[in-house]
């Protein structure tokens, strides 16, 4: 990094929180911002994604008995399995 740029960051600094960085402080603070916006980058994009992928996978239904049926459809057969199940283990 460039020297003048450390020490903007320097000035920066102690102007906002009134505390005097050296060299070395305001190279680790300029990796800290660095580092920051990446993770902030990755961060939104992550977001984004997942955004996408919840609106695409939603279910709509256009009304309660529907979600019924969609919903029995899926717990029906494990439901019968298990009464089976534990009726042969009642009666053996």
């Amino acid at each position: 990094m460039k020297p003048d740029f450390l020490e903007k960051a320097s000035r920066n600094f102690e102007d906002k929180y009134g505390i005097k960085l050296g060299k070395s402080g305001a190279l680790f603070l300029s990796i800290i911002v660095q580092n920051g916006k990446e993770n902030n980058e990755m961060l939104k994009k992550a977001t984004d994604k997942i955004k996408e992928n919840v609106v695409s996978q939603s279910i709509h239904f256009a009304d309660k008995k529907q979600a019924f049926y969609f919903g029995l459809g899926l717990t029906l057969p494990i439901g019968i399995a298990l009464l089976l199940f534990l009726l042969f283990i009642a009666f053996f």
